[in-house]
């Protein structure tokens, strides 16, 4: 996968071994084509990982060589991939067991600034001026990416929810005690979570509404089940989530052929005025 000058491979097999093994082949076809096109691969900006749900899902130790053409995969001096636990790629930290803390501590501690600027800016500005910039610096770099990390747990999105509840206060003017889940929806506004369900229907829609089709006419019942999963993680990805949160729509919704933009504002509206317990029915297991 590539993107401008970023470049990514990914590899799976039935053992590690197996693994390693097409992953030197496809570096030292990779670094061939470099070569014959008068390139070379930055050995100091390319790193691996390895992929699993648990510490004992990953191998302990292994290696990653750019194996040249005349070489004999033995006991060579070929250069060596540094292996890491977490990369960034496209603005995201990718982390070994896809647990997404690290990249939600960076992301909370690069917003956490702008409390300060908010609140030096609150004085200054009006509420919609501070909307556009509410938009623009955090709503913009909180959200990126969050179809892929939005399912975290609690405890690993809470700082980000309190840094949101924060800002947002602030930009109305509200004190500390004023409850949030009343200033979100009087404002049509949504917290980080709330989004990420929002998103997570949106971007399974197309499929949720085929099989809602498929269903309607045929049982009694106009429900959805979602399929079983080993991992109780799982159960918090935008598909499982994206058909939950779908399920609670009403039938208008469900069908809805309407705009784009009438459409958008219109899960908008559901999404606000989902009750906690509804998001707990989402979330649970």
């Amino acid at each position: 996968m590539s993107f401008a000058d970023d470049t990514s491979i990914f590899i799976k097999d039935k053992s590690w071994e197996e693994v390693l093994k097409t992953a030197e082949n496809k570096i030292a076809l990779i670094a061939g084509w470099l070569k014959d096109n008068y390139l070379s691969l930055n050995i100091d900006k390319t790193v691996f990982i390895t992929f699993g749900s648990y510490a004992d899902r990953v191998p302990k130790t292994c290696e990653l060589k750019i194996h040249k053409i005349n070489c004999t995969k033995g006991n060579c001096n070929c250069p060596k991939i540094n292996r890491v636990v977490v990369t960034k790629y496209l603005g995201v930290y990718i982390d070994q067991h896809l647990k997404w803390k690290h990249h939600l501590l960076q992301l909370t501690q690069k917003l956490r600034y702008l409390i300060f600027i908010f609140y030096k800016m609150k004085s200054l500005l009006n509420i919609k001026q501070l909307l556009i910039i509410y938009h623009g610096l955090f709503w913009s770099v909180a959200t990126y990416g969050i179809i892929a990390w939005g399912g975290v747990y609690e405890n690993t999105l809470q700082p980000l929810l309190n840094v949101q509840k924060t800002i947002v206060k602030m930009i109305f003017k509200k004190k500390k005690s004023y409850p949030s889940e009343q200033l979100y929806r009087e404002h049509l506004l949504i917290n980080i979570k709330r989004f990420y369900i929002e998103k997570s229907i949106m971007y399974n829609f197309a499929n949720l509404q085929n099989q809602y089709k498929q269903i309607k006419n045929v049982k009694r019942t106009k429900t959805i089940i979602p399929q079983k999963t080993k991992k109780v993680i799982s159960m918090r990805k935008h598909n499982i989530i994206g058909l939950k949160a779908f399920n609670m729509l009403s039938e208008n919704l469900k069908i809805s052929y309407v705009k784009k933009q009438k459409n958008d504002k219109m899960f908008r509206k559901f999404i606000c005025n989902l009750s906690r317990d509804n998001i707990k029915e989402i979330f649970s297991i």
